[in-house]
């Protein structure tokens, strides 16, 4: 479904549009409807070049050759989280049965270009007149800012004076940040020789060859990339509205993505994955623990606990948080090869984190940020650690207990056990403290855990979707320039999730009715909905809990991958045919390797939604005179 619409087209398709409005800036209806659309929503971009095309195909070119190249490595790449992308590299040719077949595709999608010309496509974007000013005046509007909720609970509309007193509300915590008055950033060659001197202290630095020369080693390559970047600059704070919280506050986000600490802290969290998986409490998210609790039977007696740890990321210390790290590895059943430079790194990332804020900068002298990819990893970690600790001092541990970072779930043998839990909890460290609801009905994630009929029957845990009350449900519309496939999936993916949510068949049909009406809603025509109604049943519930091997096998394995952004020539375009493989592709040996899942499948980039129009982590607005 496209967007030559009318107006009142638009907005007769649309019924759900709501908006958080907390700022005192009157949205106009255009204004209202446009984000309405949802911050995923994308207006049609123009349609892509031929040279665009062509681009597309020499990428796809090179990955085919890289794949041979590949094959005939001597042994395999175990270090695929230290790779650094080098798009200057040209791969040798891929001999001559792979080389055809490259020349085939070029063939192909030329052909294709020229009966699917630009001429004959758009080139607007699509969106009504009123609704294109809408978006310029809400671009250029500096009293507002514009964020989605924390929660996922649709785009918020801010005062942009409140947005700035929230932030340095948080910011003025001296315990976890400090501001550099100078307002200089903080010197980067400094920062970076202390990293050298780490690697260098754990023989990481240099590899030493026999005639005396000296490389950086694979590791400290990877690490040290930002180091000579003139561009290089700070983390930026910013901030996600919770406005489930009474009053509203806001989620503090330190966006590192290419800060000098974010490629240390990327294999930090390759190499904590594993340890912080293997904390007992652990859940990667709501489906594992129904993986659990499917298959656990309680007594009648037990009582449900729900906890969420109080801003968990800025309330870590860090020596606290190191010790705990040092000691988790120490325990480890198949130990780090050095786990004394894990520590040493991570110490370095977190006592590094500096960041602006509008034309201000800060230090965290406290915690970890959000926004760091080692971030999870490390706070996981910590409350695991602590996990510990209680088992051995607490007298009254819990049937079973299971987090999902700052979220717990416990099942307790009585009300006082869990209370008593609580209360030892909560007495471990003075900055780490749980909020808590003990009941026979909690709350966990996307769940409600309950003691219903199943319970009293077989003593297995009930359980029910989860919605929060204040989700506007904005659906990405189907008139949105997404590829028709990633609607579908959107649908069918969130039916599953439904199915495995609910431990009832009734209660999964009352949410699928609830579902099924609020896309009609977001305009999704009947015939649309009814297909993907089809693709899930109840009765697929087990095995959506419990996929077999060969499902996860199947997920786990990378095809060959043809690369470009989805614009209205590939809407019309048939790429899947281009890719189809020859046969003299298989009369090269390397052939079952490379294209080990089958025919080459198309992945689309997807054009600028209105998330990246409308929002910015960094905020451009004066702070320091407000302090």
């Amino acid at each position: 479904m496209c967007l030559n619409m009318t107006p009142l087209e638009l907005d007769l398709r649309l019924r759900n549009k709501g908006v958080h409005n907390i700022s005192s800036y009157r949205l106009s209806d255009d204004e209202r409807s446009l984000l309405s659309f949802g911050l995923n929503f994308i207006p049609r971009p123009p349609p892509a070049s031929d040279d665009d095309m062509y681009a597309d195909v020499q990428d796809f070119a090179r990955s085919v050759r890289i794949r041979k190249m590949a094959t005939t490595m001597d042994t395999p790449d175990t270090d695929r989280c230290l790779r650094i992308p080098n798009p200057n590299f040209r791969p040798d040719a891929a001999g001559s049965h792979l080389e055809d077949y490259i020349t085939v595709v070029q063939h192909r999608v030329t052909a294709q270009l020229g009966q699917f010309a630009t001429a004959s496509l758009p080139t607007s974007n699509g969106l009504p007149h009123g609704m294109n000013r809408a978006l310029q005046r809400l671009r250029r509007n500096t009293d507002i800012v514009i964020k989605p909720a924390d929660k996922n609970l649709g785009p918020v509309v801010m005062d942009t004076s409140w947005y700035r007193t929230e932030a340095l509300r948080q910011l003025s915590d001296a315990t976890t940040y400090r501001r550099l008055l100078s307002g200089a950033p903080p010197n980067h060659r400094k920062i970076f020789a202390k990293l050298r001197r780490i690697l260098s202290c754990h023989d990481q630095l240099f590899v030493q060859y026999d005639n005396g020369h000296r490389v950086l080693t694979k590791l400290a390559k990877f690490m040290l990339q930002e180091e000579r970047d003139p561009g290089r600059t700070l983390a930026r704070f910013y901030m996600l509205p919770k406005l489930h919280k009474t009053p509203t506050v806001g989620r503090p986000i330190v966006s590192s993505t290419n800060y000098l600490t974010f490629h240390a802290s990327r294999w930090l969290d390759s190499v904590l994955q594993p340890v912080m998986r293997s904390i007992p409490s652990f859940v990667q998210d709501s489906r594992s623990l129904l993986q659990t609790i499917e298959r656990r039977v309680f007594p009648s007696h037990v009582v449900l606990l729900a906890a969420d740890v109080s801003s968990l990321y800025p309330s870590i210390p860090i020596d606290d948080g190191l010790l705990a790290l040092q000691e988790t590895l120490r325990r480890q059943a198949s130990p780090l090869s050095n786990p004394q430079l894990v520590c040493d790194v991570m110490s370095w990332v977190l006592r590094n984190n500096y960041f602006e804020f509008g034309d201000t900068t800060w230090h965290q002298v406290r915690g970890t940020a959000m926004g760091t990819p080692a971030a999870v990893a490390f706070a996981n970690i910590y409350l695991g650690h602590l996990e510990h600790e209680l088992t051995e001092s607490c007298p009254c541990n819990p049937l079973l207990l299971k987090r999902f970072v700052d979220d717990a779930f416990g099942v307790f043998a009585s009300r006082n056990d869990a209370a008593t839990f609580i209360e030892c909890y909560n007495s471990l460290r003075p900055t780490i403290k749980l909020t808590f609801d003990i009941s026979d009905t909690v709350e966990f994630l996307d769940l409600v855990l309950y003691k219903g009929e199943r319970f009293g029957d077989a003593g297995l845990l009930d359980v029910r979707l989860h919605q929060k009350h204040l989700n506007r449900y904005l659906y990405l519309p189907p008139f949105s320039f997404h590829p028709p496939h990633a609607k579908r999936a959107f649908i069918r993916g969130e039916l599953q999730r439904y199915c495995r949510n609910c431990s009832s068949r009734k209660q999964y049909e009352a949410v699928k009715k609830l579902f099924i009406q609020r896309l009609q809603d977001r305009g999704y025509p009947q015939g649309i909905i009814h297909h993907a109604m089809s693709t899930c049943s109840y009765d697929d519930r087990h095995r959506l809990l419990f996929p077999t091997a060969n499902a996860r096998t199947a997920r786990s394995a990378a095809p060959l991958v043809f690369k470009t952004r989805f614009t209205p020539r590939h809407d019309v375009m048939h790429l899947g045919a281009c890719l189809t493989l020859t046969e003299r592709v298989f009369a090269d040996p390397a052939s079952s390797e490379i294209f080990a899942t089958g025919q080459p499948i198309v992945c689309y980039r997807r054009a600028a939604n209105l998330g990246e129009l409308l929002t910015r982590a960094r905020f451009t607005q004066d702070v320091a005179s407000h302090l």
